[in-house]
């Protein structure tokens, strides 16, 4: 019977404690997690080489490859890119048109050129007789075209007479064609045709041909070959000319 109390007794003074519930149990502090590791930039491609780039030479390792290594010949150089057209002109300005100086007209080439001249003339007779007469001579010549000029001839001629030799004068009008020499050149070939009037005889024509060498600036000395017509007393005579000139020229 004494135990019966004493056992509720003890119930009811544990029963508070067992009713309270238990502190809840804090869990340990955990240290700090570590960042995770920051991932490697991704690699960069390659750079494209350029366009005149070529494959390096084949290594040293292979005898058949001399050195040095030039760069491989089938593969040409890069052309150059093409050059663009020129663009039009632009237009001048008339202030600038107005400021230039105008350009005198071009004269031409002067065709005057004038000339005088001394002879010595020997002719032949060969029909219908044979006779020789001689001829001092002088002419001038004014040239009114590069290659025509027109001259006055006088000669003092001996002729051969019935007993004995004469003198005459000899007038003629005259006319040369000849070419100028060239710049590097110093020969030239005139044509003379000349007509005129043998005092107490009458008429003569002659014709003859040169070769003038150039001997100095303005001197040259002519060689002629020609033949001349002879009228007196209605009989016409025919010789054979041989003469030699020395020509001064006193403007170009």
């Amino acid at each position: 019977m004494i135990r019966v109390p004493v056992v509720f007794t003890v119930w009811l003074a544990a029963g508070p404690a067992m009713a309270q519930e238990p502190p809840p149990v804090q869990p340990a502090a955990q240290p700090p997690a570590e960042p995770a590791p920051t991932p490697p930039p991704p690699a960069l491609p390659a750079p494209t080489p350029p366009a005149t780039w070529y494959p390096p030479p084949p290594p040293a390792q292979y005898p058949w490859y001399p050195p040095p290594y030039p760069p491989y010949s089938w593969y040409p150089p890069p052309s150059p890119p093409p050059t663009p057209p020129p663009g039009p002109t632009p237009p001048t300005p008339a202030s600038t048109l107005a400021a230039q100086p105008e350009t005198a007209p071009s004269p031409g080439a002067s065709p005057s050129r004038a000339s005088w001249s001394l002879q010595l003339e020997s002719a032949q007779g060969v029909t219908p007789g044979k006779f020789a007469n001689t001829l001092l001579a002088g002419h001038l010549d004014y040239a009114f075209a590069s290659r025509v000029s027109l001259g006055g001839y006088l000669a003092l001629a001996n002729l051969k007479g019935k007993d004995r030799r004469v003198n005459a004068l000899l007038p003629c009008a005259l006319v040369t064609y000849e070419k100028p020499p060239g710049a590097d050149h110093s020969i030239s070939f005139p044509i003379q045709f000349a007509t005129g009037y043998l005092a107490r005889n009458g008429p003569v024509a002659h014709l003859a041909a040169g070769l003038a060498w150039a001997v100095g600036r303005r001197t040259d000395i002519i060689f002629d070959l020609a033949t001349m017509a002879w009228v007196t007393r209605n009989e016409m005579l025919l010789s054979v000319d041989v003469a030699v000139e020395l020509r001064f020229r006193t403007g170009d």
